[in-house]
């Protein structure tokens, strides 16, 4: 009985949004992390590049988007690791980074990667996450470099 409150829990609180187009009009961000790619949303008529992906460009309130890939390689600025308060199905510790994708900083969870090997400029790529059920997250690992 414990385990199934549990799930009941996590789908109360998914801290995975739904992936379709049923349920997210920026879906398209998922199907091309799918394909392994990490993009986000152009504006067409201003040509401002959103973070996250958006339906309707902050800078000109245009809702002619277009989907547009950020580079491949960026880096890390400064790294932080939380020990606990990990959602469930999620294994603390976590370590998250300020990350810069060309013009465009976030947030994003770093796997496969021992604390001791990162520091800033360190050079990162995306790496897929698939979950329990499909749905998938982004995350970033060291490129090698």
């Amino acid at each position: 009985m414990a385990e199934r409150l549990i799930w009941d829990y996590v789908y109360a609180y998914d801290p995975v949004p739904q992936q379709t187009p049923e349920f997210n009009k920026l879906h398209k961000y998922y199907e091309n992390l799918h394909l392994e790619r990490l993009t986000t949303t152009k504006c067409t008529k201003c040509e401002k590049i959103s973070w996250p992906p958006r339906s309707v460009c902050p800078e000109c309130m245009s809702d002619e988007m277009s989907w547009v890939d950020l580079p491949e390689e960026g880096s890390i600025i400064v790294v932080t690791v939380q020990e606990s308060g990990a959602f469930p199905g999620f294994q603390a510790p976590l370590i998250f980074a300020m990350l810069q994708f060309g013009d465009i900083r976030f947030i994003g969870k770093l796997i496969d990667v021992e604390l001791s090997q990162l520091a800033p400029g360190k050079k990162v790529r995306l790496k897929v996450e698939t979950q329990y059920d499909g749905r998938v997250l982004p995350a970033f690992t060291l490129t090698g470099n």
